[in-house]
């Protein structure tokens, strides 16, 4: 008579997925007025299949032509986090500012979204288009990257006829001088002048202001 088998039951670990997939949008204003404060909402979802591990999102933002110096950036910049944590300036460049948004030790769960609100000044002398570049980050492994990263323009309103070049004048009160636009005057930028000139940039009326 032969003896049983003992059955050995293996016992398998199940290991997480460390795959998560974050999607990116953001929503806001598409035209941004001189002197004015606008805001943005930018959302994060993870649409899976595993949990977003460490998640949170980084913005930059900045103007159109590229040419505008960091002096006339948008600011002062705020960021805020659903449930109040605040975001963190990382870097005032010459062409654009950039903060992270990070979300500390969240767990970001499949199917489960974060918000921030980006909120922001238009100073009186700003970029003809503002744009509003973000990109969601996790340390878990994200299959598809590409949907990571929302872009949000706005046109610039607001702006003096008297000034159609590259940057947007606000019209007086208050009256600006030259010293106001350094150091734009000392780059390659389209600096023409028309009538009325509100502001008196072309003093010898040849269609160009702020000549050195």
């Amino acid at each position: 008579m032969h003896a049983k088998k003992k059955r050995v039951r293996v016992c398998r670990k199940v290991r997480p997925n460390r795959k998560a997939d974050l999607v990116t949008t953001v929503a806001g204003p598409s035209t941004a007025a001189v002197g004015s404060n606008v805001s943005y909402t930018v959302t994060v979802t993870n649409l899976g299949p595993g949990t977003a591990l460490r998640a949170g999102v980084g913005v930059e933002i900045g103007w159109f032509p590229i040419t505008v110096p960091g002096k006339f950036l948008p600011g002062p910049v705020s960021g805020e986090i659903s449930g109040g944590r605040r975001c963190s300036e990382t870097e005032v460049g010459d062409r654009e500012v950039n903060f992270a948004c990070p979300a500390g030790s969240l767990s970001l769960a499949r199917g489960a979204s974060i918000q921030v609100t980006v909120t922001l000044q238009i100073g009186r002398i700003a970029g003809r288009l503002l744009y509003v570049d973000t990109e969601a980050y996790a340390t878990s492994r994200d299959p598809q990257s590409r949907n990571n990263e929302a872009i949000a323009n706005a046109q610039t309103t607001g702006c003096d006829p008297s000034y159609p070049g590259d940057l947007c004048i606000a019209p007086p009160p208050p009256d600006l001088n030259c010293d106001d636009l350094a150091p734009v005057t000392d780059i390659d930028v389209d600096w023409s002048v028309a009538d009325p000139d509100p502001h008196h940039f072309d003093g010898d009326h040849d269609g160009i202001g702020c000549e050195p």
